[in-house]
């Protein structure tokens, strides 16, 4: 019986989207078709270091995917394969965390490359209008002029992608990261160099029984994570819930104590007792018995 091969790994795996896209003119490939850029600008790119350092001992480390710089540009790549609700919020630190970073290296506003902060959601949606790719820079919101040196935000959503080709070169991008079957890979392997090499390196990285075996078990790794950051928020609705049901049954007490003792409190005022007395008997305030019974 012959033997079926195996098909690679999905590219959007964490190993296998690193060992593609840090390969020079796939990620200058991909670069240009998120940017809406020439692919010439990003020619001789360099990859850095992805670590965005603290600026202070209490602050945060963040870490993109991959970063790569080329003269007048800085980008980081974050793939994000699980859920998270502040998504978006931690797209905008990193690309804080980049303006400032580069002030810090080069110690002169004029010297700051432009920033460009590329989000790709896998398994969720950032933007529910249907569109998989939204571009955005610091726009004036009556005439649409661009701030000098802008910051760029970039979002790909994959769930949004169209199954028809749209005749862009980020959709044969999004194409080959949703893809898992040798068959799709080898259909989009003739569209370009780039994307022919990216192809290749993710056959190359799939082949190998260790590259395998590492990445699933950090994918697993990843799943286990998720469901127990998705039981503790269950735990703490639930909890949540709990709560607010015992201090809705201890609201429900004292505001039917209160109705109690203000229908006592009408019925001694149609007796002709007054105020004061009436709020001695029913520890109900003044206040209370003038705007209830009086006004």
């Amino acid at each position: 019986m012959p033997i079926t091969p195996i098909d690679p790994l999905p590219p959007v795996f964490d190993f296998p989207f690193k060992a593609i896209f840090t390969r020079n003119r796939v990620l200058a490939s991909f670069l240009a078709a998120a940017t809406k850029k020439p692919e010439s600008l990003f020619e001789g790119l360099v990859l850095a270091d992805p670590q965005l350092m603290p600026l202070h001992q209490d602050d945060k480390l963040t870490v993109p995917d991959i970063r790569a710089r080329v003269p007048g540009w800085d980008a980081a790549v974050e793939m994000q394969r699980l859920y998270t609700p502040e998504a978006a919020n931690r797209q905008l630190f990193r690309m804080g965390r980049m303006i400032v970073g580069q002030l810090k290296e080069s110690g002169r506003y004029d010297a700051m490359p432009k920033v460009a902060e590329i989000l790709i959601a896998s398994r969720f949606r950032i933007f529910n209008d249907g569109r998989y790719h939204h571009y955005f820079e610091l726009t004036d919101a009556d005439s649409g002029l661009i701030y000098p040196n802008s910051p760029l935000v970039v979002t790909v959503d994959l769930q949004n992608l169209p199954l028809i080709d749209d005749g862009t070169p980020l959709w044969s991008w999004g194409k080959f990261l949703n893809s898992n079957k040798t068959t799709e890979f080898e259909a989009l392997r003739a569209r370009s160099e780039a994307m022919a090499e990216a192809v290749s390196t993710l056959f190359g990285f799939s082949a190998d029984e260790l590259n395998r075996i590492n990445a699933e078990r950090h994918e697993l790794a990843l799943m286990d994570q998720a469901i127990r950051m998705e039981y503790s928020h269950a735990k703490g609705r639930e909890e949540g819930r709990q709560e607010g049901r015992q201090e809705g049954r201890q609201e429900g007490r004292q505001e039917g104590r209160q109705e109690g003792r203000l229908e006592d409190a009408k019925a001694m005022f149609a007796e002709g007792d007054s105020l004061e007395k009436i709020a001695r008997v029913t520890k109900l305030s003044l206040e209370m018995l003038r705007e209830k019974l009086v006004s």
